[in-house]
């Protein structure tokens, strides 16, 4: 049995909201979603604890427009690395859907000093050194879901 190919149509989300509606303000519960991330342990700038993750929370979160360009609790999980922290250089939605998607890799040198002025303006005194704990990370989940952890 051969099966037919179905076409993409523009502008309609995964879940089949129009785009045009969301962006002008529509409700929208649910899509899927994709995020190009800088991502690194709270343990990094010295998030050892509970209680400190909580206050950097608390702060955080009062700051952040959780968009590209700021810095953000990670959506996914904790795992063995603890809380933590990205900087958002991509977030879409809603994307086309087809899957789950992650990749995580170690940054190059020269994008290490290129992004290390971020951090520092972030966290006064972050090292290049401290840069090795940063990963990027790419994964693309459906939002009504967990972000899937990668790094």
């Amino acid at each position: 049995m051969r099966l037919k190919a179905v076409p993409v149509r523009k502008n309609i989300c995964a879940c089949g909201m129009r785009t045009e509606s969301i962006n002008k303000g529509g409700v929208h519960m649910s899509c899927w979603r994709e995020q190009h991330v800088l991502r690194m342990p709270a343990t990094t700038i010295g998030i050892n604890t509970k209680d400190e993750w909580n206050a950097f929370y608390s702060k955080i979160k009062e700051e952040t427009d959780w968009g590209a360009g700021s810095f953000a609790p990670a959506l996914c999980s904790y795992a063995e690395n603890g809380p933590m922290i990205d900087y958002i250089l991509v977030d879409s939605a809603p994307v086309e859907g087809g899957g789950f998607k992650m990749k995580a890799r170690l940054l190059w040198y020269n994008e290490e000093e290129e992004y290390l002025p971020i951090f520092q303006k972030e966290f006064p005194g972050f090292t290049l050194e401290q840069m090795d704990e940063v990963h990027y990370c790419e994964y693309k989940w459906y939002d009504a879901t967990e972000a899937p952890y990668c790094y």
